[in-house]
């Protein structure tokens, strides 16, 4: 991707005018830019993004506003630095582990997104709790469910009454061939190591962590199998770490329509050339390029659905 300067700033405020302006502290992101996507379309020399581009601003790190302090905050930030596998780690700073993750000699965690994107995920959730929004929480693209599990044991915590569910879609087997006819991926996704032993590893560490219960599902297999029938009537947190292109296009495709007015879409991995083009795509041939894209922790997108 390029990101140039645009000829004229657009408004500094990320998410004005929603319910994230306050939650985030969006509206102190100092400038805007333009992000030209310049991906090849299938069979054509035509690059996507070019002429018609989306907008997006750096934001600031994301804060959960549950103090740290109180039984809540202490709670959610033990299971934080468990899942993330930072619990376990020695010599890391006890306030700022930075990048310690899994390149981190002795590293073992549950998921590999990071504290800091935790704490983002955290935050839109306590956004969304207090702004009421409804809907259930979807993860498409779960590894070995550490970012679900953190984010049933936040619902579990500050929202324990609103019945939400947290759905959980992955093959648990690793990467699907490449479809050849999407002309972005390849099969070399196939021969990475993402396989967790199955959904019934992931069930075993929900009941590991102690928050397995009739509100999560664990939905294993393809996603173009599993999300037309993904048993949730309305989504206010859609989180995609799904990181080809047609796996995207089939988690946005399957589930866009059921997220609620003001509620979030997120893909973690904004960085891969695959699922950035999917995201285009998709915005383009619905309509949607209006809706600002929010850059978040430097590899992360989230837009806001206003209709």
């Amino acid at each position: 991707a390029d990101v140039n300067p645009p000829a004229e700033a657009a408004g500094e405020a990320c998410f004005a005018d929603t319910y994230n302006a306050v939650l985030t502290g969006f509206e102190q992101a100092k400038g805007s830019h333009r992000l030209t996507a310049r991906l090849r379309r299938k069979d054509t020399d035509a690059t996507v993004g070019e002429g018609d581009f989306s907008t997006f601003v750096a934001a600031p790190p994301l804060r959960p506003t549950t103090p740290w302090d109180s039984p809540q905050g202490r709670f959610i930030k033990l299971l934080r630095d468990a899942v993330v596998g930072w619990l376990y780690l020695d010599n890391v700073n006890p306030d700022d582990p930075g990048l310690a993750g899994p390149c981190t000699t002795g590293w073992n965690g549950h998921t590999m997104v990071g504290v800091h994107k935790l704490d983002w995920l955290q935050a839109m959730i306590e956004g969304l709790v207090n702004d009421q929004v409804p809907g259930d929480i979807v993860e498409c693209g779960a590894w070995r469910g550490g970012a679900s599990i953190f984010s049933k044991g936040v619902v579990d915590v500050l929202d324990p009454t609103g019945g939400r569910k947290i759905l959980v879609a992955d093959t648990f087997v690793g990467f699907p061939a490449a479809d050849k006819n999407d002309g972005v991926d390849t099969d070399g996704w196939a021969y990475q190591n993402f396989h967790v032993g199955g959904s019934d590893a992931v069930v075993a560490t929900f009941k590991r962590y102690g928050v397995f219960d009739d509100k999560v599902v664990i939905a294993a297999g393809l996603f173009n199998e599993t999300l037309p029938i993904l048993p949730t009537e309305q989504i206010a947190l859609l989180r995609m770490d799904c990181d080809m292109y047609r796996s995207t296009i089939d988690a946005l495709s399957n589930l866009y329509d059921k997220v609620a007015v003001g509620g979030i879409v997120v893909h973690n991995n904004w960085q891969y050339t695959s699922a950035r083009a999917a995201v285009v795509d998709f915005r383009r041939d619905r309509g949607i390029e209006h809706l600002p894209l929010h850059l978040v922790d430097g590899n992360a997108m989230a837009w806001i659905k206003e209709a």
